[in-house]
């Protein structure tokens, strides 16, 4: 079983474990930090959120996902969150 999905932002543990509930979590969140995130990727959140919420199906969801996923493995950077370990090489900048 592989390891649950944390949001790239916050680092906040998807509830089952699934990259489409990180998702579902990235929209409901919807601060500035994770839309920001959103749009580093080169998406754009507002339209990811129009089209989720008129069309059928998840299409914006699994698009999000599919990203999330991709970023599991550099977690520790991201919009809006700085990690431990480049706010501790700044400060010995």
């Amino acid at each position: 079983m592989s390891e649950p999905v944390k949001c790239p932002v916050c680092g906040k543990q998807a509830k089952t474990g699934s990259a489409i509930d990180c998702a579902r979590h990235m929209f409901g969140t919807g601060d500035k930090a994770h839309r920001d995130w959103v749009e580093a990727q080169g998406l754009s959140f507002i339209d990811l959120m129009i089209e989720q919420a008129t069309t059928p199906g998840n299409k914006s969801y699994v698009i999000l996902a599919e990203i999330i996923e991709k970023a599991q493995d550099g977690l520790e950077i991201s919009v809006g969150a700085e990690s431990k370990d480049t706010s501790r090489e700044r400060r010995n900048a």
